[in-house]
């Protein structure tokens, strides 16, 4: 993230808005994780049984 924030800066960016941007997304994907993991470990039993 931090990367993102040189870069962002050395760019001209507004680095408020990268930064909150990002954190957004690291949010998303931490809070997106367990539930897609709950659908492939549900896709996967379902696969399994077919076989």
């Amino acid at each position: 993230m931090f990367a993102v924030l040189a870069t962002a800066t050395d760019s001209g960016a507004e680095p408020t808005y990268v930064f909150a941007v990002q954190l957004a997304r690291l949010l998303a994907i931490l809070a997106l994780a367990p539930l897609l993991a709950r659908w492939l470990r549900t896709r996967q039993g379902a696969w399994t049984r077919r076989g």
